[in-house]
C-alpha cells in the first residue's frame, strides 16, 4: 500500500521554498501562459534571462538549479464537487514532464512517487486559516502548513515545495480556490523549477534548457553555462515555436 504523503516526506532532509502568485499575474493568463510570445524573437534574449527563470540554490559555494529528480512520478488532486470536472493540471503537468523528458500520470493510475499534491476547494483558505487540521488529515504535514499560511492572505492559489539537499525537488503541495483553474499554470511551473514563467524567453524553452542540462549531468550554473548554447539549440529544434 502506498505510504501516505506525510510519511513520504517526513524523513527527508528538506526545506520550504513558497511559491508565489498573485492576482496581478493570473489576469494576463488565458489557456497556456507561454501564449502570447509564439512569435517573439528568441534571439533577443540572453542566458542570464533563461537563468532568471531557474530556482537557484547556494551549496557547498555553488549555485545549483533546483529541479526535479530523474523519475517517472504521479500527481494527486483532491477537491470537492465544484471542481469535479476535470482540472487543467491533468493535460498541464503531463505535457510539462514530456518537455522535461519525463512520464506524469494521475496517481491512481500510477505506483510512481506523488511530486505535485492538490487541493482545490473554494474555500480552501478559509480552511488553512481556520482549520488546518482538515489539511492535516489528508496528509499535508504541519510545517508545510505552516508555511502556506505565512504567505499572502490574498492569494487564491498557493503553493509550497520540498527541496532536498541535493537540491531534488521531492514535493508541491498546492492548494486553489479559483474554479477556472488558471491561477494553477504559474504553480506548476513552478513544481517543475521554473519561476516567472511569465517573464522574459518562453518558459517552456527556458524548462527544456534546466531538464536538458540535467539530463547531460550538469546543474549548477557555471555547467549549466558551459553547454547552454548547445543545450539550447537542442530544445529549439526539439520545440518549433517555442
Amino acid at each position: 500500500m502506498r505510504s501516505s504523503v506525510a510519511e513520504l516526506i517526513a524523513s527527508m532532509a528538506y526545506r520550504f521554498i513558497p511559491l508565489v502568485i498573485g492576482v496581478a499575474v493570473q489576469i494576463f493568463i488565458l489557456l497556456d501562459p507561454t501564449f502570447a510570445r509564439a512569435n517573439e524573437t528568441l534571439d533577443k534574449f540572453t542566458m542570464n534571462d533563461y537563468f532568471a527563470h531557474f530556482e537557484w540554490q547556494k551549496s557547498n559555494n555553488m549555485e545549483i538549479a533546483s529541479s526535479l529528480p530523474q523519475q517517472n512520478f504521479s500527481y494527486k488532486t483532491i477537491g470537492t464537487l465544484e471542481f469535479a470536472k476535470p482540472g487543467v493540471e491533468g493535460d498541464f503537468i503531463p505535457h510539462l514532464a514530456k518537455i522535461s523528458g519525463l512520464s506524469a500520470m494521475q496517481v491512481k493510475e500510477s505506483k510512481d512517487p506523488i511530486k505535485v499534491f492538490i487541493v482545490k476547494d473554494s474555500s480552501i483558505m478559509t480552511i488553512l486559516n481556520n482549520n488546518p487540521d482538515r489539511l492535516y488529515k489528508v496528509g499535508i504535514p504541519d510545517q508545510i502548513v505552516t508555511s502556506l499560511r505565512n504567505m499572502d492572505a490574498g492569494m487564491i492559489c498557493k503553493g509550497v515545495g520540498h527541496v532536498n539537499n541535493d537540491q531534488d525537488i521531492e514535493i508541491t503541495f498546492i492548494l486553489s480556490a479559483d474554479k477556472s483553474d488558471k491561477c494553477l499554470y504559474n504553480i506548476i511551473y513552478n513544481a517543475f523549477g521554473i519561476i516567472n514563467p511569465n517573464n522574459g524567453p518562453p518558459a517552456e524553452l527556458s524548462l527544456c534548457i534546466l531538464y536538458e542540462a540535467r539530463w547531460r549531468g550538469k546543474r549548477t550554473r557555471e555547467e549549466i553555462a558551459s553547454v547552454f548554447d548547445d543545450v539550447k539549440k537542442a530544445c529549439e529544434t526539439r520545440l518549433p515555436g517555442a
